[in-house]
């Protein structure tokens, strides 16, 4: 075993939410061992009903317990492993890492049921079983034997459409446990922002240590609050005090919104730029999540960045950064056993005028009249700044598709652009976008090249609906909410083969591709045909 909180980052990645509410290891205890560089090694399979989103998983996880907080009666856990997705629904596997911290309570609200004896790698255990609800519709329940150690968890999620049911079910596997020393001398870094100077930040301190962190501003730039390297904000009192369990980055941000407005497609001295002597530079692109090294000079595209100047390895200044400029998207697809490509030029200022339209919280569905969702469609053909890129993009379409048919039938041609849209990578809102419900307008689709069931099912939908007004169709274009998944759907002349919806559209599946227009995913095909769902967890808002 070799898990060392010393050499693993500090960043989460997304999967550690799988394990994060696993508070098994000592919730359920009467006593409170020091077991403090214990851990446990498990198997881990499952499964989630989640519409177009289904998987099965297996994977292996280690809990390693790297300190205890006998203050707040909680010991911190660092969580690492791989687990591998496969989507029975999408037709594709994905290897997601597990690595993050997590904090786990002594005790908790845990139901102590009976005991039962179960069959491990450590040979036949009698376990105490507990129960405990973690919050409404997530249950774990966990097999504890040998004082502390949990031999058997399975955790259940339920699903509120589902009455009764789970939408997901993990079970971990014990398969072996251990000790190891742990590294109890742990630095804290701080990265300035422009106009903030920070005292108390520097140096190694013992585990379990309290820090306490003073920032002074300069008045025109103000205080913006500190935040971690996750851009989780900590606080936003100029005085932070924390507890050092691991080594630690904290950025402490002025209040400007951009410290600089750079060009784009020239060479810029970064060390001149922010007049900084740094060693290098690390580059983040908030769009693109790239990362890339500078030794001082960097050539930007249009974009949002984060660029944190390193001294001796160590990042001491933050600076935030907007370039007004070109970026240029290509997207391939075939159909019909045909080629194709586009590229499209989009500027970034447009894209952050499409950003700035909704809030985070206005972009998911305004049930029960649906007119704000309606417009992450229709503004995509009537906005003056959106338009341009739409009229653009099906123009394009249209001239491809009729260099390879000589006619143009209206199911062939929606078949071809629901290709185009099955072939924008799927990108999950919460992974991507922080929130779990985030809609996007065509534009800043078509600018990440990448969103979720939402996101290409209002694309399919803004392309049909303009391309009808060119080719002479009569297509009625709508747009599909179901639990866990959207589709577009679309009424057409020769829609009388294919099943529908009460409202007479046929399916359109923009997510996974495999999906001719009319096929609909087993997972969601009650959703979508029966009435019985509709309209209350079930929904068609027309394009009209």
């Amino acid at each position: 075993m070799s898990l060392n909180p010393k050499i693993i980052a500090v960043i989460a990645v997304a999967a550690i939410a799988c394990i994060a509410a696993s508070a098994f290891i000592v919730m359920n205890q009467e006593s409170s061992p020091d077991i403090q560089g214990n851990w446990v090694k498990y198997d881990l399979s499952g499964e989630k009903d989640a519409g177009m989103e289904s998987y099965t998983e297996t994977g292996q996880v280690t809990m390693l317990y790297t300190f205890h907080s006998k203050s707040d009666k909680s010991y911190q856990i660092m969580n690492a492993g791989m687990t591998t997705r496969t989507y029975t629904e999408m037709g594709k596997t994905a290897q997601i890492p597990i690595l993050g911290f997590s904090w786990m309570q002594e005790k908790g609200s845990m139901e102590k049921g009976g005991t039962e004896t179960i069959s491990t790698a450590a040979g036949e255990k009698e376990c105490t079983i507990y129960k405990d609800l973690v919050k409404l519709g997530d249950t774990w329940t966990y097999w504890i034997a040998d004082d502390w150690i949990p031999y058997k968890i399975v955790r259940e999620v339920g699903s509120a459409e589902q009455s009764g049911s789970f939408i997901s079910s993990t079970t971990y596997t014990y398969i072996s446990n251990g000790h190891e020393d742990i590294e109890t001398d742990c630095k804290l870094v701080v990265a300035e922002g422009e106009g903030v100077k920070v005292s108390g930040n520097e140096g190694t301190y013992a585990i379990g240590s309290k820090v306490k962190l003073t920032a002074e501003y300069d008045e025109d730039k103000g205080f913006g609050g500190w935040y971690d390297r996750n851009n989780k904000l900590l606080g936003k009192d100029p005085t932070l005090e924390i507890t050092i369990t691991r080594d630690t980055e904290i950025l402490a941000l002025n209040g400007l919104g951009w410290d600089r407005e750079l060009e784009p497609g020239v060479m810029i001295d970064l060390k001149d730029t922010f007049g900084v002597q740094a060693d290098r530079f690390l580059i983040e692109n908030n769009d693109m999540g790239t990362t890339e090294m500078s030794d001082g000079t960097y050539d930007f595209e249009g974009g949002s960045y984060t660029i944190y100047a390193y001294e001796s390895d160590v990042p001491k200044k933050v600076y935030n950064v907007y370039v007004d400029g070109t970026v240029t998207r290509l997207f391939e697809w075939t159909y019909g056993g045909s080629y194709y490509q586009i590229t499209m030029e989009i500027d970034y200022s447009d894209v952050t005028y499409a950003k700035d339209l909704y809030t985070p919280q206005q972009r998911s569905s305004d049930r029960p009249d649906h007119v704000r969702d309606r417009t992450f469609v229709t503004y995509s053909y009537t906005d003056e700044i959106m338009a341009p890129y739409m009229d653009g993009l099906v123009s394009k379409l249209i001239e491809l598709y009729k260099m390879s048919y000589s006619e143009v039938d209206e199911y062939g041609y929606l078949d071809y652009i629901l290709r185009f849209t099955q072939e924008i990578e799927y990108q999950a809102d919460e992974e991507y976008t922080g929130y779990i419900e985030y809609w996007k307008f065509p534009l800043e689709t078509l600018f990440d090249k990448g969103g979720d069931c939402e996101d290409t099912s209002i694309l399919f939908a803004a392309i049909a609906h303009q391309s009808r007004e060119i080719l002479g169709f009569d297509t009625r274009v709508a747009l599909v909410l179901m639990p866990q998944h959207a589709s577009a759907g679309v009424i057409i002349k020769e829609s009388t083969d294919y099943k529908k919806n009460p409202d007479g559209f046929i399916f359109g599946e923009t997510t996974a591709t495999g999906y001719d227009l009319g096929d609909i995913p087993g997972k969601v095909e009650d959703y979508f045909l029966d009435a019985k769902y509709y309209p209350n967890v079930s929904t068609t808002i027309e394009i009209v």
